[in-house]
Order: C-alpha cells, then sequence, then structure tokens
C-alpha cells in the first residue's frame, strides 16, 4: 500500500468540530485554587465549574482574577479554605496571567461565536461539480475525465473517496511543480513547515474545496487533521494531498454560511 492509501485509511476518523467547553487548564486551576472556599457555603460554588455558556459567572470570575482580588491567600483565606490541602496554594503571575488570558479567550468565543452554516444535501452530479472546481484550476477537463471515468463505476462507498484522493493527489502535485512563489495552495520549500506555514496551507486547501473562508473552529480542525497525517507520513505533499481528500471526500453536504437578518423600516 502507498503512503497515500495508509494515509487514507484514517481519513474517516478525522477529529470533528466540537461544541465550544470550558478548557482543561481553566478547570485545573479552579479546581486547585478556587474551590476550596468557593463550596457550598459560598454564593459562588465553584466546586463545579460552570459551563462555557454562564457568560455572567466567567465575567465575575475573570474580573477578579485579572485584577488580583481573587484567589485569596495567606490571612485572607483563614477560616474560608476547606481543602485541596490545609491552606490555599497562592496563585503565581504565570499562572494568574494564563488563567485570566484562557477565561478571556473562553469569553470571547462565546460572545462572538462562528458564523451561523445551514446544510443543502449533494447528489452525485451536484458533488461531481464541486470536484470540478477543484480540479480545473490544475488540469485540463480532458483530464479530470480520464481521471474520474473509471471510478464512477464503484459503489458509492468507494467512489467519492477514491476520486477524491485521485483529484487531490493531482492538484497537490501540480502545484508543487510550480515555482516557490507561483504556488497556490503548497507554497514551501524543503523542509519541515513553520506554524504559520501549515495554518496558511490549510486555509487555501478549506477555500479550495468549500469556496468559502474557514472559520477559527475550520482552522483548528485542519491543522489536528494536517499534523494527523504527518505523524504517518512527514512528506508535506502526501499530508496536504491526504487534507484535501478528507474535505473532498466528506463533502456529501455543502455548508453555506447564512447572511445576517436584514429589516426594512417600513
Amino acid at each position: 500500500m502507498n503512503t497515500l492509501g495508509l494515509l487514507f485509511l484514517v481519513l474517516a476518523a478525522a477529529p470533528s468540530r466540537e461544541a465550544a467547553e470550558v478548557p482543561p487548564n481553566v478547570s485545573v486551576l479552579i479546581q486547585r485554587h478556587c474551590s476550596g472556599c468557593h463550596d457550598e457555603d459560598n454564593s459562588l460554588d465553584l466546586r463545579q465549574v460552570p459551563g462555557p455558556s454562564d457568560l455572567e459567572t466567567w465575567r465575575d470570575i475573570h474580573k477578579a482574577v485579572e485584577t488580583g482580588r481573587m484567589p485569596l491567600t495567606g490571612k485572607d483565606a483563614e477560616g474560608l479554605w476547606k481543602g485541596p490541602g490545609t491552606q490555599p496554594v497562592p496563585l503565581g503571575p504565570g499562572y494568574r496571567q494564563e488563567l485570566a488570558s484562557a477565561i478571556a479567550a473562553l469569553l470571547a468565543a462565546q460572545e462572538h461565536p462562528a458564523t451561523p452554516r445551514t446544510a443543502l444535501q449533494l447528489s452525485l452530479d451536484d458533488w461531481l461539480l464541486i470536484v470540478r472546481e477543484v480540479a480545473l484550476p490544475y488540469m485540463s477537463a480532458s483530464a479530470l475525465e480520464a481521471l474520474v471515468a473509471p471510478r464512477l463505476e464503484l459503489e458509492p462507498s468507494a467512489r467519492h473517496p477514491l476520486i477524491a484522493m485521485d483529484v487531490c493527489t493531482r492538484v497537490i502535485d501540480t502545484d508543487l511543480g510550480r515555482p516557490v512563489g507561483a504556488r497556490t495552495l503548497v507554497d514551501v520549500g524543503e523542509g519541515p513547515l513553520s506554524e504559520a506555514a501549515m495554518g496558511t496551507l490549510t486555509q487555501r486547501v478549506f477555500r479550495l474545496v468549500y469556496q468559502q473562508e474557514p472559520n477559527a473552529s475550520d482552522l483548528k480542525d485542519g491543522l489536528a487533521r494536517f499534523r494527523r497525517f504527518q505523524r504517518i507520513a512527514p512528506a508535506t505533499r502526501d499530508a496536504a494531498a491526504a487534507l484535501c481528500t478528507s474535505y473532498l471526500a466528506g463533502l456529501r453536504v455543502l455548508r453555506l454560511e447564512l447572511a445576517p437578518a436584514t429589516t426594512t423600516a417600513r
């Protein structure tokens, strides 16, 4: 089995987009430094970390942490601290900044959510039109037809992924055959990719397949997929082709941006 074939075996298990949740480091720091005082006898019980949508509570916690008012330490905490341990562990400047920044990011994600999307189920013909849009900047219509035609005789479960893998591999190889600076997808030289280069590559491949800009969640998911593919096959060419394939093969449902509703004054 070639490298792309091996990579494709893990495409179905690529991570899916998850709902917003409280970052683990926030939960740990609150449990360690806050819950010993903020228990059932306190107006703010932090034995259970608030849910991500409890914005009012998170704003209060963020303000207290950022200003240094909380968590209490030393004599201020005497008689209030009930554990873990016999006395509260001071929250150092580095951890205080980490906690404040993480809560601020959580608030920003909740207050400014990604653009909502709806879905449109695609027929095979509709999907092949998207394949055509992906392919034609990198190959002729006749070359695309010759590449796709043999796969159309296969069962649907095999047809979509194999067409996607064939097309994406050709697209990436064509792009890499251009000089650096003239490429539209993998515009990098030899050697490992930087974080910025991986982000740019993920954004470009997403845009090519979906014909729209990725939001923050899309980029996070795409980078996670790309890194996973690279752990199996470090070559940028193989990981980029696998990322494109994972998007294109899974595109049975077209995601559409929902424009904000507008009202007209009467």
